[in-house]
């Protein structure tokens, strides 16, 4: 048996990752500005850039970005979902705040928001983890937001990388498989393989193919 085109195919289809990798799922919330740029030192050599988010000065309330996820994030209130990013400061300052990880509806409402802390003198990557439990569920068109105090970091520069947002997995694995379709998967009893071709072959590039 082999998977293809499972929803979004791998990651968002039958691999749990929530959020999408492609900057055109990104958008800036409250005046932040936002781009790409690749970062000296970089996270790792698999990841040499990074979400460059700069707060202007002036700035007030909840500012900094957004992912739509996969024409959307769908909520559900039963679940806790985990959230991740790596971030630092390309240049040190004095703050001691914290960053908020939450769901946004499309009408606005902030689902489920979770403080972890972050400090202006970490200028070497680092990695934060939040738990994230929504209390309500009105559409299936919800982003993943992370966010900082803009009067708190105004004027000031964070990059980002690595954003990750995964519903609870089939059974509670790390980085895993969406519960609903490896349920199902699961009770067939089926022995798995993969043969090459599909989108896991599409490249814009030769270059850039998976090579089996």
């Amino acid at each position: 048996m082999g998977h293809s085109q499972a929803l979004q195919s791998g990651d968002g289809g039958l691999y749990g990752e929530r959020s999408s990798a492609a900057l055109n799922a990104w958008s800036a919330v409250n005046r932040a500005q936002i781009s790409v740029i690749a970062d000296n030192p970089r996270i790792s050599n698999a990841l040499p850039n990074a979400l460059k988010v700069t707060i202007p000065s002036g700035t007030s309330g909840q500012s900094g970005v957004a992912n739509s996820g996969y024409w959307g994030i769908k909520v559900n209130s039963a679940w806790t979902y985990t959230a991740s990013f790596y971030y630092r400061f390309p240049a040190a300052t004095s703050l001691r705040g914290g960053a908020t990880a939450s769901l946004q509806a499309s009408n606005g409402q902030t689902l489920g928001p979770t403080t972890v802390a972050i400090s202006g003198a970490q200028t070497t990557w680092t990695q934060v983890t939040a738990k994230i439990t929504p209390t309500s569920s009105p559409s299936a068109l919800n982003k993943f937001v992370v966010s900082v105090d803009g009067a708190a970091t105004s004027g000031q520069t964070i990059n980002f990388g690595l954003f990750s947002l995964f519903p609870p997995t089939f059974n509670n694995r790390a980085n895993g498989m969406r519960q609903d379709i490896t349920r199902t998967l699961a009770g067939m009893k089926p022995g798995i393989f993969r043969l090459p071709g599909g989108n896991n072959l599409d490249a814009k590039e030769t270059e850039y193919a998976t090579m089996f």
